[in-house]
């Protein structure tokens, strides 16, 4: 794997459907298409939180000879013995939480996974603490400023050792991630040296 990842938030997007995932390509196999190509993933809390033992067992069991992070995103402080029971059946494969400003983040440090801390500062700027993560929208961000934010990002690293996670996002109504420009912006990072 690379020092630096790249994923997408969610692999559940319709548009990506005949456009990256073939047509025919059956609606459970689409992680699995997905690992192929990125080695991480940020899950929304809407999602992990309806997850039955059942449909954690097949992630954990599709992905078993992966090398493949899963990243879980609290927004609210819910969910904490479901994120267990989760590490519990995924193990190595859940690396870490994204827990949004104002969720206390001893009670997931227990989980023995990487936390990030997002924080959002009163002129809307964006930081993180914690292991090193980041979400980006590219759909706000032309190639010049998408290099300037990773060159950004890798100098904020600790060492050449850790890397770090970054997850393309949208936060406009009506805009949908596009797995092209994902994958293109992947390739910016393998370009960079990261």
């Amino acid at each position: 794997m690379e020092n630096v990842l790249v994923g997408a938030k969610g692999w559940h997007h319709d548009n990506w459907r005949g456009s990256y995932y073939p047509d025919d390509l059956p609606e459970d196999w689409t992680l699995d298409f997905y690992s192929n190509q990125f080695y991480c993933v940020l899950v929304e809390q809407s999602l992990w939180m309806d997850w039955n033992t059942e449909e954690i067992e097949e992630i954990a069991e599709n992905l078993a000879d992966e090398n493949f992070l899963f990243t879980f995103q609290l927004k609210t402080a819910q969910g904490g013995s479901q994120l267990q029971k989760i590490k519990d059946i995924l193990g190595v494969l859940f690396h870490s939480v994204l827990v949004y400003e104002g969720i206390n983040i001893a009670l997931y440090q227990r989980l023995e996974v990487e936390v990030t801390k997002k924080l959002v500062k009163a002129d809307e700027t964006v930081e993180y603490a914690g292991f090193p993560m980041l979400e980006l929208d590219l759909a706000m961000l032309n190639i010049a400023e998408q290099k300037e934010q990773l060159l950004a990002f890798k100098e904020s690293l600790p060492n050449e050792e850790i890397g770090g996670l970054i997850y393309i996002t949208n936060t406009e109504e009506n805009q949908t991630l596009i797995a092209k420009k994902i994958i293109d912006f992947q390739v910016l990072t393998q370009l960079l040296g990261l």
